[in-house]
């Protein structure tokens, strides 16, 4: 699923205003994030790219942001991303968008009837110090001591999200991505 959101999913990781002069009204942001949790759905660029890639797809003169995106299936998905991002070329001159164009590459994983396709996260990833760090950091970012209590549950969702997106991005940077089939 893919389109232009006019909002976006984290203010500090898909907006950077230039010089201070702006901030990002991110209004329907959570409402956003919240449908795409309860559809299962992951950020394509996130998975594909990492956990702190920008990625900004409009530039305008205050403010950059990450508005139009992809998003996959984030289990059972017979679609392995390649690569995922803005194009900073395509659809530029005279009339062109204020929008980059945004490119997924993609490959599908071979179809079989009545079996079911899961992507599995390498266990070992949690035995190494860099990951322990980076997923401390995520869950820390998502979940605090100031979170108010009516904001736990889309928290814990939102940070399960942010830590699986990383564990499955992680993987893949390790292997050839592959696909496990079960029977």
């Amino acid at each position: 699923m893919g389109g232009d959101f006019n909002c976006v999913e984290d203010v500090e990781l898909d907006t950077r205003a230039k010089m201070g002069r702006s901030t990002y009204g991110n209004t329907h942001g959570p409402k956003l994030r919240a449908a795409i949790n309860t559809m299962g759905y992951v950020d394509a660029h996130r998975l594909v790219n990492g956990p702190t890639q920008s990625g900004f797809t409009r530039l305008s003169g205050s403010i950059h942001t990450r508005i139009d995106r992809l998003y996959t299936p984030m289990t059972q998905s017979r679609i392995n991303w390649q690569r995922v991002g803005p194009h900073p070329t395509l659809f530029t001159g005279k009339g062109a968008s204020d929008h980059l164009p945004l490119i997924g590459s993609f490959e599908f994983v071979g179809y079989n009837e009545g079996r079911v396709y899961d992507i599995r996260i390498n266990g070992d990833l949690l035995e190494e110090e860099d990951t322990q760090r980076v997923l401390n950091h995520l869950w820390n970012g998502h979940i605090t001591a100031d979170t108010p209590d009516d904001k736990l549950e889309e928290a814990w969702a939102n940070a399960k999200k942010a830590v699986a997106t990383y564990l499955l991005w992680a993987t893949r940077q390790g292997e050839d991505h592959k696909t496990i089939t079960k029977a």
